[in-house]
């Protein structure tokens, strides 16, 4: 998506929610979602924000298709 590839993770996790929401059997979508929360948290790790990081990389795992 766009969006993560502008390093707009965020928003890639916003449009891949809104995706999930009207698509929830769309792997892809699933996928890129739990790419995007690994990429955020990667980005709080490095920011120094650890519990908003654990939160991302937790809610990455969640989110990665089974």
């Amino acid at each position: 998506m766009l969006l993560a590839r502008q390093g707009d993770m965020r928003g890639a996790i916003a449009a891949f929610e809104r995706t999930q929401t009207m698509r929830p059997e769309n792997a892809d979508a699933r996928r890129g979602l739990a790419e995007a929360y690994t990429a955020l948290g990667a980005e709080l790790t490095a920011a120094g924000r650890l519990t908003e990081a654990t939160d991302a990389f937790a809610r990455g795992a969640a989110a990665a298709p089974q």
